[in-house]
């Protein structure tokens, strides 16, 4: 029970943390101060914290300082100097949050709110869970955790992820080294949190010109109910997706992802809409979406074309209000910090392998441990995920993708809600009146046809689900009429929050027994998640190399490792393709330095050359030192 305390108590306090690194990036940047009332204040405070945070680690692990002691100092200065500036802030932030709850009567907005609240915690205990999902343990917490061990960025072998933007990553590792890699899945659950936060507080739905510019209380009252309903209607809306719900749990980058594009979206209507902004204001909301977009393309690889797309429709619509010169000006403020934190990524990579975007530009850049074929071998295998690139496959591709999502790359790996048949119509109808909608639905076909000639994985839109829940619930303002709207909005809400629920019940049932299982084992959980082979790895002399076959998984182990970043384009099969006999594969092996293999009993194996698959049975080259029903650990003989 107190593991399961503290662990609770570390989601505001990572929320407090990320609030005081934005805190000191807004005095560095002499930043103006919202309104601390408002939510759209701390959303911001996230977002410069972050990029403050993701800066500096950067320059650290560049600069070989990315160590457990240097990332604890860095925390330590962070709570130092941005605590002190956040006393009175916080005081009327929460007097604030009082006198808004007290303004909400409605017990079935309450009950809402808290039906969205109890999910939530329910997602929160499977994000505690000690277990580690599959890119994580392949890269996500792996690569932060080598960093801490060596220093910084260092080329790891085989390892492609690791030359790709890792900016959430390198706060993983802050977490890991503060505490351990749960914080670190925390981490990205209080990612969650904030992407539904910005739903929250980017919903428009109602505005104060719905109500009469002397509005008395009770239209204040009104307008209120109006903007939370909203607000929970987006979240549930959000919630109710399978893929949204799994990604939440897991240390995944997505909803980092989702959270920076949603601020980036929101800061961008703030200019677009808003007349009465001074120069100041200007500048500063520009440096806000260009910090967010930096953060996007920062995150993951497809973040580039993300923020791109977003970017175009913002700044064509600027061109056609303010002018080219203008509009120049306005990009001047939005490319330094984006380019500030997305041009190192391509750099450090060109600085490691010869390749700027290693190992996607082979062709014209080479680069170590890749080839041509390889590089054949992994567009066809990201052609493959999805229903097709036949013209029909793509023209049913949006019902598809809506309606028969699911399990494996076949089915797009991931589940939609079928509530998108209504809300996309919706929002297709609500465009032609309303520029905000408009930009989203543009945004979104944007990137959304860029995503189908590219690998069609479902967490992959998890970014466009937060936008178009936002552009769904300003779509129903911008369609129905005043009336009718107060009306529908509460029933659509607690409609959407029931298919939310309803969507999450494979983890509402866990819930007894996980909540059981963890108070029982508190501070031993993530001891019995870890699979006695690694006991027997961690036997081995310090000098041991290992080659993984048949999986990627190398976070629990603390010894060199040779992986595969991804079997459908395996770099130990093309290092061994060539090879004839086990006997030569097993001087490959010596070149390696490879002094054992560890091997996942799977039902399936993979496609590796013959001649590696004869040395695994050759009992002259190897000799088998620990067996279970789940792995086989090989020792290579001298």
């Amino acid at each position: 029970m107190l593991m399961m305390l503290e662990r609770l108590i570390a989601v505001p306090l990572i929320g407090l943390f990320l609030v005081m690194a934005g805190t000191v990036a807004a005095s560095l940047l002499r930043l103006r101060h919202h309104d601390p009332r408002s939510l759209r204040h701390w959303i911001e405070r996230v977002v410069l914290g972050c990029g403050l945070l993701v800066a500096v680690l950067f320059l650290l692990a560049a600069a070989s300082a990315y160590r457990p002691w240097v990332l604890m100092l860095l925390a330590v200065a962070t709570v130092v100097a941005g605590g002190l500036q956040l006393r009175s802030e916080l005081r009327t932030t929460l007097a604030s949050a009082r006198s808004t709850v007290a303004k909400l009567p409605s017990w079935l907005l309450r009950l809402s709110a808290l039906v969205v609240l109890g999910l939530t915690l329910v997602l929160w205990l499977q994000s505690i869970r000690p277990d580690l999902s599959w890119d994580a343990n392949v890269y996500h917490l792996t690569l932060p955790r080598l960093f801490l061990e060596h220093g910084g960025f260092f080329a790891v072998p085989f390892n492609v992820y690791s030359h790709w933007p890792l900016g959430v990553e390198l706060l993983f590792g802050l977490a890991i080294a503060v505490h351990d890699y749960v914080l670190a899945k925390q981490l990205h659950f209080v990612f969650g949190l904030l992407t539904l936060a910005t739903l929250y507080a980017g919903t428009h739905a109602y505005t104060r010109t719905n109500a009469n510019a002397n509005a008395n209380a009770n239209e204040d009252n009104k307008l209120s109910h109006g903007v939370a309903w909203s607000g929970l209607l987006a979240c549930a809306l959000f919630l109710a997706n399978p893929v949204v719900l799994f990604e939440i749990r897991v240390a995944y980058v997505d909803l980092a992802l989702a959270f920076f594009f949603l601020v980036a979206f929101v800061s961008s209507e703030r200019l677009l809409v808003t007349d009465e902004l001074t120069q100041p204001e200007r500048k500063a909301d520009l440096l806000l979406l260009g910090i967010a977009c930096g953060l996007v393309c920062a995150t993951k690889l497809s973040g580039v074309l993300l923020a791109s797309s977003l970017l175009v429709v913002v700044f064509a619509a600027t061109i056609a209000r303010r002018g080219i010169s203008r509009t120049l000006r306005d990009a001047a403020w939005v490319a330094v910090p984006l380019l500030s934190l997305a041009a190192p990524w391509p750099i450090k990579s060109w600085f490691l392998t010869g390749n700027p975007g290693y190992p996607l530009l082979f062709g014209t850049f080479g680069g170590p441990n890749w080839s041509e074929a390889l590089g054949q071998q992994h567009a066809a295998w990201q052609g493959s995920i999805g229903m097709g690139r036949a013209p029909l496959d793509y023209l049913l591709l949006p019902w598809r993708v809506i309606t028969q999502g699911g399990k494996g790359y076949g089915n797009f790996d991931g589940r939609l809600h079928l509530a998108w048949l209504i809300c996309i119509p919706l929002i297709l109808i609500a465009a032609r009146r309303d520029q905000t909608v408009r930009r989203a639905a543009i945004v979104s076909a944007i990137y959304f046809a860029i995503w189908t000639a590219t690998s069609q994985q479902m967490r992959f839109l998890i970014p466009l689900l937060a936008l178009l829940s936002l552009a769904s619930v300003r779509a129903l303002a911008a369609t129905f009429t005043h009336s009718l709207r107060n009306r529908l909005l509460p029933l659509a809400t607690m409609l959407t929050v029931g298919l939310a629920v309803s969507a999450a019940a494979p983890y509402v049932r866990q819930t007894p027994r996980l909540a059981s299982d963890l108070t029982a084992l508190g501070y031993k959980a993530k001891q019995a998640v870890i699979q006695p082979v690694y006991a027997a790895i961690d036997a081995l002399p310090a000098e041991s190399h290992l080659l993984l076959l048949n999986t990627s998984h190398r976070f629990h182990i603390n010894r060199p490792v040779i992986a595969d970043s991804f079997f459908e384009a395996s770099q130990i099969s093309h290092t061994f393709a060539q090879v004839e006999s086990s006997t030569q594969a097993k001087a490959v092996l010596n070149e390696l330095g490879v002094t054992h293999i560890l091997i996942a009993q799977r039902e399936s194996w993979n496609p590796y050359p013959a001649s590696l698959m004869a040395l695994l049975g050759d009992a002259q080259a190897v000799r088998v030192t620990y067996q279970d029903q789940r792995f086989a650990l090989l020792h290579v003989l001298p």
